[in-house]
């Protein structure tokens, strides 16, 4: 009999507001791909999802509605107690939080199902609390988190390691298998690039770097100093431009970042040369990746745990010029897909105590201020990648078959499959754990005192 993959939590904003706004929520995003391309791709697995009762129509409508899947079975955390799944399941959250999956073992007590989570942005100060909950909840050995990059495992097992010390568990150490995100390298359709170019007022002999990413002053990359750079080394040559495309907070598009990067491109004279897009659609992003020949991210933001864009870049057959930070490590192949310019972070500009008394928000734009990015060498890679064409070409076809063998869903999928089997031979070696009912309240239990009398049944 297959074992059962069992997803704990679902991507539902998705799914209630009928799709995803492009560019996306990176993390939304992973999400729901990992789902739907594991209902595409395991078929030597039973795949089950746990929703809310209210949700379940929902899940169940959306699932028949996404034809390139095959069915899945939707059940209520009730439903699926009292359903003999047996030992040969993995509870999987879609997320880097454990706690549902534990409690749900625990609760269980038949089996010790490994419960198994992603990552996708760990600088958030809820996945340090989320991980002093699952050691709380009594992790095994047979448990894993699986880190999207070298950088992003390593910096989970700094934030374990601090935990472990607080805690001082008994338990095992959480498993944290590196397997990177992917892309579905069979929706990619490039569009001519004469075609595209046209279509987006760009002329055929212009040379054209392109950001794709969120635009945001504190969650992304420092496009402001990408656009000082790009007019420093190309200012006044009409035929390269810079486009800059992406999500903003604001659905109309000019929310205050863009019009401070609109008033510095006017500052700098930089109008006919540098382009903004913002909130592009399906369509208009497809053409821009056509359109261009480098494609650039300046990231410093904490939250870019990986790099998608670079993926469907790659996939475009773009050459790359990024900063060499977390995931992007993991991505670009210096010198042989594209170039890496160096990063440095300050850690003595942002307090410890700062974690525990300011915002989410204003720590990120502390962290921000905290990295610095070399733009002297990007700038460099940029005049080198405009310069000799012909070596740019050749990068982005490398970086094009890298993409193809390593980072396609299908492969990807390959690696999952693999941990999962591993895991649930390593649980028939295990004991259930059961102490994890605690990470949840007992709501009827704890009020009981508030009633003036009880209604049990031996009352």
């Amino acid at each position: 009999m297959n074992p059962w993959l069992v997803f704990t939590d679902y991507p539902m904003r998705s799914v209630l507001n009928g799709g995803l706004r492009w560019p996306y929520s990176g993390g939304e995003f992973v999400r729901l791909n990992l789902f739907r391309y594991a209902l595409r791709y395991c078929s030597d697995f039973r795949v089950a999802v746990l929703v809310n009762p209210d949700h379940k129509r929902a899940v169940n409508e959306f699932s028949k509605a996404d034809t390139t899947t095959r069915p899945l079975q939707v059940f209520t955390p009730r439903e699926f107690l009292e359903t003999n799944v047996g030992p040969n399941a993995i509870l999987h959250s879609l997320h880097c939080d454990l706690t549902r999956g534990l409690f749900l073992r625990a609760y269980a007590a038949r089996h010790n199902w490994p419960v198994v989570g992603i990552t996708h942005d760990i600088s958030s100060p809820e996945v340090y609390n989320q991980l002093i909950l699952a050691h709380c909840g009594g992790l095994r050995e047979n448990d894993a988190i699986v880190c999207c990059s070298v950088a992003t495992a390593q910096a989970v097992q700094r934030q374990i390691t601090a935990v472990r010390a607080m805690l001082r568990p008994r338990h095992a150490t959480v498993k944290l298998p590196i397997i990177p995100y992917g892309i579905d390298i069979s929706s990619i359709v490039k569009i001519p690039q004469p075609i595209a170019r046209s279509e987006l007022c760009l002329s055929s002999n212009d040379f054209v770097f392109l950001y794709i990413g969120r635009i945001c002053g504190i969650t992304k990359a420092d496009l402001a100093s990408l656009v000082l750079s790009f007019g420093t080394i190309f200012a006044g040559r009409s035929n390269v431009r810079l486009v800059l495309a992406g999500s903003t907070t604001s659905e109309g598009g000019e929310d205050g970042y863009v019009l401070h990067l609109r008033r510095l491109i006017a500052e700098k004279a930089l109008d006919k040369q540098v382009k903004i897009f913002a909130n592009p659609d399906d369509t208009t992003k497809s053409k821009l990746y056509s359109s261009a020949n480098v494609f650039v991210s300046p990231a410093n933001s904490l939250q870019e745990s990986f790099g998608i864009a670079l993926l469907e870049a790659m996939a475009y057959g773009l050459a790359i010029i990024a900063s060499d930070w977390d995931g992007y490590r993991d991505i670009v192949l210096h010198g042989k897909t594209g170039y890496l310019f160096n990063t440095r972070i300050f850690d003595n500009t942002i307090a410890h105590i700062q974690s525990a008394f300011e915002t989410w928000p204003i720590l990120l734009e502390g962290v921000q201020r905290a990295v610095l990015l070399d733009f002297g060498e990007c700038e460099r890679f940029m005049i080198q990648c405009e310069g000799d064409r012909k070596t740019t070409e050749a990068l982005g076809c490398a970086g094009q078959r890298r993409v193809a063998q390593i980072f396609d869903w299908k492969v990807i999928l390959g690696q999952y499959r693999e941990l999962w089997r591993n895991l649930v031979e390593m649980s028939a070696r295990t004991k259930v754990e059961t102490s994890a009912i605690g990470l949840f309240p007992n709501l009827p239990k704890f009020f009981e005192g508030h009633a003036s009398y009880s209604c049990r049944p031996e009352d």
